[in-house]
């Protein structure tokens, strides 16, 4: 029987017997290493194809962020293009989080169409247009494999968490439209209650793609399907080296075994951070956390989400939230480079849900709380490359993960396939890389999160200021006015 941290979907997902470890010398077609959602995604599509696979796990299947994530489903990735219009002069904007999509966006282009962007740049609209499709191939997936995993695509709801994020939501709303979204819902004031229940939000931004599900059984079920579709998947093995060999196949060594294969496929994510075996040093593990309550009933539950959305605050450390089959609330949040206890973050994330949703009992309490790593690069869009012409990797998801590892398998064995061109214009977005002395990578994350919490903060700071100076601006207009207008009563 496989093993799986402690958290509540190992209550709730299927147990699944124990795969054995590879020993020996083997073959096969493709090696992958890693055995979550990209790793087994990819297997099945090879195996469809009639290709050999073995799947190498350094723990058990589903041990990462795969069976751990928040389980919600969104969208797009996880930082917007930014349109420009005509010839118009550099953009900036008061709040800083918009300004760093601004700066990102730009330089993806060359300096003369950065100045004439009518259009999103090639490289976001690709990755932007991969996590959309990305839903669909999750969608597809688990009907044509009949995996039972709570799958609930009742969309999701952005929300605003303070008056300077509606500015944020409506600049984000005119992005998803040029992109294709055009269903989207905007509530606003009193009108927000009808779609969370909540006084605290502003305004809510409802996009009906989207959702949520149970990660730990959708990635039980992949495994499921996979062996039953001739795959192999060995626990406890982890991927130490590769090499090549003359006749071009890749040699990937084992503690106890070596395997040769045409084809590798390195689907590690953040669990390969540990043994300092990452592709590319583009990605950092962030280590976030989720928390979960016992059921609250169906009443207080359809009082938190009317109609069942998932939902993501606008926050810098967004808070994800939506309900499960059983009522109870999880919610998912918290990002740190630093290692924590699970159990510390319980009341943090209690006192989260509470703030903003009130209605929530004190007698309420927290079942389980557990955490895990996702991985983030700089520019927090996937990181899609090759090692050589048969060594293959994706990582990077930050944050969108549940329905990017789907496609980036499935990407991957494609292109393995040669059926697909997608992997090479996903490749060719740039990225800048991580420190790569290891004694770097921490402090470096701590302080680019802590700069993003500042930035936030100061942007507070500039609304409130900006705000104050425009009142007293149309105060001093009204008076201004009201003194030169003539008294209609007073004679000529």
């Amino acid at each position: 029987m496989s093993f799986h941290p402690a958290c509540w979907y190992s209550s709730t997902a299927p147990q699944l017997p124990s795969f054995p470890t590879l020993e020996g010398e083997q073959s096969t077609d493709v090696c992958i290493v890693g055995a979550g959602l990209t790793g087994l995604s990819a297997a099945l599509e090879l195996a469809a194809a009639g290709l050999s696979v073995r799947v190498l796990e350094a723990r058990t299947v589903g041990f990462g962020a795969s069976g751990n994530a928040g389980g919600m489903l969104m969208p797009g990735c996880a930082l917007p293009f930014f349109p420009r219009k005509g010839n118009a002069p550099p953009l900036r904007l008061p709040f800083r989080r918009l300004q760093d999509m601004v700066d990102t966006a730009r330089g993806f282009l060359p300096e003369s169409e950065a100045e004439t962007l009518t259009e999103p740049s090639t490289h976001m609209l690709t990755a932007w247009k991969a996590g959309t499709d990305a839903l669909e191939t999750l969608r597809t997936l688990i009907a044509d494999t009949g995996i039972e995993c709570d799958y609930q695509p009742t969309g999701h709801v952005r929300l605003a968490t303070r008056p300077r994020h509606i500015d944020e939501l409506k600049l984000l709303a005119r992005l998803m439209e040029a992109c294709g979204h055009t269903d989207l819902g905007w509530y606003e004031s009193g009108e927000v209650e009808a779609v969370v229940g909540s006084g605290r939000f502003p305004a809510a931004l409802v996009d009906p793609m989207g959702g949520h599900l149970n990660p730990l059984k959708l990635v039980a079920g992949l495994a499921r399907v996979a062996t039953e579709r001739g795959v192999i998947i060995h626990e406890n093995t982890p991927w130490l080296a590769h090499s090549r060999e003359k006749d071009g196949t890749v040699s990937v060594r084992t503690p106890w075994s070596r395997l040769r294969a045409r084809w590798l496929i390195i689907a590690g994510n953040a669990g390969l951070w540990e043994r300092d075996q990452v592709p590319a040093s583009t990605a950092l593990p962030v280590a976030t956390f989720c928390a979960v309550t016992e059921p609250l009933g169906p009443d207080l539950a359809r009082s938190i989400f009317p109609r069942n959305h998932a939902a993501i605050d606008m926050n810098i450390a967004p808070n994800r939230l939506h309900l499960t089959g059983d009522h109870r609330l999880l919610i998912n949040g918290i990002y740190t480079g630093a290692t924590v206890d699970p159990f510390n973050m319980r009341y943090a994330l209690m006192d989260q849900m509470r703030e903003l949703f009130p209605q929530i009992p004190k007698e309420i309490k927290v079942t389980h709380t557990w955490g895990g790593s996702i991985s983030a690069t700089r520019n927090r869009l996937p990181h899609f490359g090759r090692d050589g012409s048969n060594v293959l990797f994706a990582h990077g998801f930050s944050g969108h993960g549940l329905p990017m590892a789907c496609l980036a398998g499935q990407v991957m064995a494609r292109a393995i396939r040669q059926t697909e061109e997608r992997f090479d214009s996903l490749a060719a977005i740039p990225h800048t890389s991580w420190p790569k002395a290891r004694i770097l990578r921490t402090p470096s994350l701590l302080v680019a999160l802590a700069s993003l919490r500042l930035n936030d903060r100061s942007a507070d700071l500039r609304f409130w200021w900006e705000t104050r100076q425009a009142e007293k601006a149309a105060r001093q207009a009204d008076a201004a006015s009201g003194g030169a207008t003539p008294d209609p009563k007073a004679g000529g």
